[in-house]
């Protein structure tokens, strides 16, 4: 509930200028931020185009900004399993630090510029077309919307509150879809990252969240012998990757029975390249959610499912998940969010933003 004049002109602000907001957010979406490991056919350039264009938008507003390469070897010395055989010398974090004065509280706004692929989407997946109070394109819901609505909290409170306190770390981070866990934040968070609190503007439908489950993520290869298939010799890959579908497929129905609510899902699918080749090889890529019990009971941190995760574990730092992702619309063939839920998003992260900052230590 809005409570006194200055946080009733935070809000009459966004509502005027909230053509600015779908103009920043359509501009971003344009830019092709796709991760390199999304498994679309082509190569795709990854996230630092996107980081540049924030980069001057955040220099509007006073921040000193600076982008960092990822490390190969982020992953060393954490107690995690990870994907292997991936690099990241191509892909750029970007930090922005604006200090209002002494004695208040640090707080880092965290979200992700890498979006999942575009192969089999149903719309033009960078338009940002406004349509039906909807801006739609790839990254529209996950995560572009959420780093818009936080830029804007930030403009709001430099515009019109009086005098603040603290430090904003606003972080836009590389590799957190696509399985990447989470190596862009994890790599901020070893460079003895220090705040009181992080916002991760990953939250779907505006919920507030202070803990999550995880995903697993598997690739199974198998293989065979090639061959014409007119030859009558070779041994099928795909049809031996059919036999251990059948055992994936009775441990989801087993796990289902004792924990319905976590999923698992066999999302790659691929063998084969010609009818008249029998195929040699033959791969499976499946997602498997686990409890935070789970990860709690096992003797390594099997895995994370955002970046949330990482400012809590490895920099200690109190932390929520809150953003504006349609619910069900995030990684989808028609991806979009709806531009009244953005607004309201960013009028009560403004206002929760104005509450903190106004206050000394």
């Amino acid at each position: 509930m809005i409570s006194n004049d200055l946080e009733n002109r935070i809000i009459a602000y966004l509502d005027k200028h909230s053509s600015e907001m779908v103009e920043l957010l359509q501009n971003l979406i344009r830019i092709n931020t796709v991760s390199p490991y999304c498994g679309d056919s082509n190569p795709r350039p990854a996230e630092e185009k996107g980081q540049l264009f924030l980069q001057k938008e955040l220099e509007k507003e006073d921040f000193t900004t600076n982008i960092s390469p990822i490390p190969d070897d982020v992953f060393k010395d954490v107690n995690m399993i990870t994907l292997s055989g991936r690099h990241y010398s191509n892909r750029k974090n970007l930090q922005g630090r604006l200090n209002f004065g002494e004695n208040g509280y640090t707080v880092i706004l965290n979200g992700h510029m890498d979006t999942v692929g575009i192969d089999g989407m149903v719309i033009d997946p960078f338009s940002g077309e406004y349509k039906d109070g909807r801006i739609w394109g790839q990254g529209s819901s996950d995560d572009k919307s959420g780093l818009v609505g936080a830029l804007m909290a930030v403009r709001v409170l430099k515009e019109i509150s009086p005098e603040l306190f603290g430090t904003i770390l606003f972080q836009s981070v590389a590799d957190e879809d696509c399985s990447g866990a989470g190596a862009g934040t994890l790599a901020l968070c070893k460079k003895d990252l220090y705040a009181d609190m992080a916002i991760v503007v990953d939250g779907i439908g505006m919920d507030i969240e202070t803990g999550c489950m995880g995903t697993l993520t598997y690739e199974i290869e198998v293989y065979g012998e090639t061959a014409h298939a007119s030859d009558g010799s070779g041994v099928s890959a795909f049809e031996k990757a059919l036999f251990v579908k059948e055992a994936v497929d009775a441990f989801i129905e087993e796990r289902k029975l004792l924990y319905p609510e976590l999923n698992i899902n066999i999302g790659v699918f691929q063998s084969g390249t010609i009818p008249s080749v029998i195929p040699g090889y033959a791969k499976m890529g499946i997602n498997i959610d686990y409890s935070i019990e789970d990860a709690q009971e096992s003797l390594v941190k099997i895995g994370i499912w955002c970046d949330a995760a990482h400012l809590s574990n490895q920099a200690g730092i109190q932390t929520v998940v809150f953003g504006p992702l349609a619910r069900g619309k995030a990684h989808t063939a028609d991806e979009f969010v709806n531009v009244g839920e953005l607004l309201e998003f960013t009028k009560i992260f403004s206002v929760a933003l104005y509450r903190i900052l106004k206050r000394k230590k």
